[in-house]
C-alpha cells in the first residue's frame, strides 16, 4: 500500500534548477544596482555639496572684497539665472535671520520665509543640511561671516530625485525583462543538459526480463553524466548476468527437484502394483529413503550458499592451525585412497595460522578432494602444496591427473548446478563448487581453477594469514 501526498505540486529538476539560478541572478543583479545606485547617489550628493560650496565661498569672498550688498545681490541674481532660479536660491541674512539680499525667491518661497531651521545657535559654524519644506526638499549650505552675516546657498534637490526616480524605474524595466530572459534561457540549457538523463530514464523503463540487452548509449564527452551512463550500463550488465545465472539455477533446480520426484513416485507406484515381500518393500523404502536424502541435502546445500554468501554463518572465527586442517581432511580420503588406486601427497613449506572456521573450510577440502577422487583414474595421484603465496596470504594446492575440465567449461564450473559434460554420468547435484567458493570468499580469499584436458586439474586457494611461523 502507498501513500502519496494530496495536492503536491511536483516540478521537474530542469525548472527547479533554473529557478534556482535565475533565483541567484536576481539577487545579484539587485545587489548590483543596489550598489551602483548608492555610488550614483552619493556621487550626485558629493559633487552638488561641493558646487554649492563652491559658490558659498565664491561669495563670501567678493563680499570681502567689495563689502557692497549691491555687488552681492547682482552676483547673486546672476548665479541663480545661469543655474535656474528653479533650482538655486542665494539669500544673505543678519544675525536675526532677516534677509539683506537674495536671489529670484519664487520657486524657494517655503524656505526664504521660514525661519524654523535657521541657525540661530549655530551661526558660527558652517554645515550643510537637507530640509523639506512642502513638497520641495531642498540641500542647504549656512555660511557664517566674520561681520555677522550668514550666506545661505540652497539647491533644490527635485532634479536629482527625479534622476534617482527614472533611475529606479529603468531599473526594474530592465530587472525583469533580465530575470525572465535569463530563466528562460536557463530553463532550456538546463533541459538541454538534462535530456541524456531522460534517456537513461527511458531505457531503464523499457529493460525488462524480454529486454536484457538495451544499453544507455554513452556521450564522447568525459562528464559526470557519461560516468552515470557508463555506471549503469555496468549496473545492467550485472543484472543482467545475475537473471540469466538466476534462470539457469531455476531451471537446474526444477530439473533436479523432479527428477528426485519422480524417482520417489516411481518407487511408490512399483511397490503399489503388486503384493511383494516384506524384503522387497524394504529395498523399495530404502531407495526412497535415498532418495528423500538426497532431495535434503540438495536443499541444505542451496540454503548453506546462501547463508555463507548473506554472512549469516560467520559470526565468530578462530585461529586454526592449517596443517592439522589439511591433515585431518586427508585422513577422510584414506579409505577411498586405497580402494580407487589413488595416491594422496601432502607437501607444506611451513606451518601456517589461518583465522576461519574448521569445519566450514574443511567442507571445502572435502568437496575439492571428492571432485579429485572422482575424476581421476585408477594409478593416478593427487597433490596438495601448502605455501607462502604473499607476505599475507597463504597458498593451498589440490592438483590430481584426472581427466581434466575443458578450457570453454571453466568459467562455469564455480555457478550453481553447473555440470560439464564429462560429469553428468557421475553423481552431484553441481553445488560443491559453488558452497566452496563460497565459503573462501567469506574467509576474504580467493578461489580460481587452472586445468588441461587428460592432464588433470590445478584448484588454487588463496587465505589470509593470521600468525605466520616458521618450523
Amino acid at each position: 500500500m502507498s501513500f502519496k501526498a494530496p495536492n503536491k505540486k511536483n516540478f521537474s529538476i530542469a525548472f527547479r534548477l533554473s529557478f534556482l539560478y535565475a533565483s541567484v541572478f536576481a539577487i545579484s543583479l539587485f545587489l548590483m544596482f543596489f550598489v551602483l545606485s548608492y555610488l550614483v547617489y552619493e556621487h550626485l550628493s558629493t559633487t552638488k555639496d561641493e558646487w554649492i560650496l563652491e559658490e558659498a565661498i565664491e561669495v563670501e569672498h567678493i563680499f570681502k572684497e567689495k563689502g557692497s550688498y549691491e555687488e552681492i545681490r547682482n552676483l547673486m541674481e546672476a548665479e541663480a539665472r545661469f543655474a535656474g532660479t528653479i533650482n538655486v536660491f542665494y539669500c544673505m541674512r543678519n544675525r536675526k535671520g532677516e534677509p539683506i539680499v537674495f536671489s529670484d525667491p519664487t520657486h524657494f518661497q517655503a524656505l526664504f520665509q521660514s525661519k524654523e531651521n535657521f541657525p540661530w545657535a549655530k551661526e558660527q559654524e558652517r554645515f550643510f543640511e537637507t530640509t523639506s519644506l512642502g513638497s520641495q526638499t531642498y540641500r542647504v549650505y549656512y555660511l557664517p561671516l566674520p561681520s555677522g552675516e550668514i550666506i545661505q546657498h540652497a539647491v533644490s534637490l527635485n532634479e536629482s530625485n527625479l534622476f534617482m526616480e527614472h533611475i529606479l524605474k529603468l531599473f526594474t524595466t530592465i530587472y525583469i525583462i533580465a530575470a525572465l530572459i535569463y530563466w528562460a534561457f536557463g530553463f532550456l540549457m538546463v533541459k538541454y543538459t538534462l535530456r541524456p538523463v531522460l534517456v537513461m530514464s527511458e531505457i531503464a523503463r523499457e529493460f525488462s526480463i524480454k529486454n536484457l540487452d538495451k544499453r544507455i548509449p554513452v556521450l564522447d564527452a568525459d562528464d559526470e553524466l557519461s560516468s552515470l551512463a557508463i555506471t549503469l550500463n555496468e549496473m545492467l550488465d550485472r543484472i543482467k548476468l545475475l537473471l540469466e545465472e538466476m534462470k539457469m539455477m531455476n531451471d537446474n533446480l526444477a530439473h533436479d527437484l523432479r527428477t528426485l520426484v519422480s524417482r520417489i513416485r516411481v518407487n511408490t507406484e512399483v511397490s503399489l502394483l503388486e503384493k511383494r515381500s516384506p524384503q522387497e518393500y524394504r529395498a523399495i523404502l530404502g531407495n526412497s529413503l535415498e532418495e528423500c536424502d538426497h532431495l535434503i541435502n540438495l536443499l541444505n546445500t542451496l540454503l548453506d550458499i546462501s547463508e555463507v554468501e548473506a554472512g549469516i554463518l560467520f559470526t565468530e572465527r578462530e585461529e586454526l592451525d592449517l596443517d592439522k586442517l589439511v591433515t585431518k581432511t586427508i585422513e577422510v580420503f584414506r579409505d577411498i585412497e586405497s580402494y580407487r588406486n589413488i595416491a594422496i601427497f601432502y607437501e607444506k613449506d611451513s606451518d601456517f595460522m589461518i583465522c576461519g572456521h574448521f569445519k566450514k573450510l574443511q567442507e571445502v577440502l572435502i568437496n575439492l578432494l571428492d571432485n579429485a577422487f572422482k575424476y581421476t583414474t585408477p594409478g593416478g595421484s593427487i597433490t596438495i602444496r601448502v605455501k607462502l603465496a604473499e607476505p599475507d596470504y597463504v597458498s593451498i594446492q589440490i592438483q590430481d591427473t584426472g581427466i581434466g575440465i575443458p578450457e570453454e567449461a571453466q568459467p562455469n564450473i564455480f555457478k550453481r548446478f553447473f555440470r560439464a559434460d564429462e560429469a553428468r554420468t557421475l553423481s552431484g547435484s553441481g553445488l560443491g563448487l559453488a558452497l566452496s567458493k563460497a565459503i573462501i570468499e567469506a574467509h576474504k580469499g580467493s578461489i580460481e581453477v587452472e586445468s588441461q584436458v587428460n592432464k588433470g586439474s590445478t584448484f588454487k586457494i588463496l587465505l589470509p594469514l593470521c600468525v605466520s611461523r616458521s618450523t
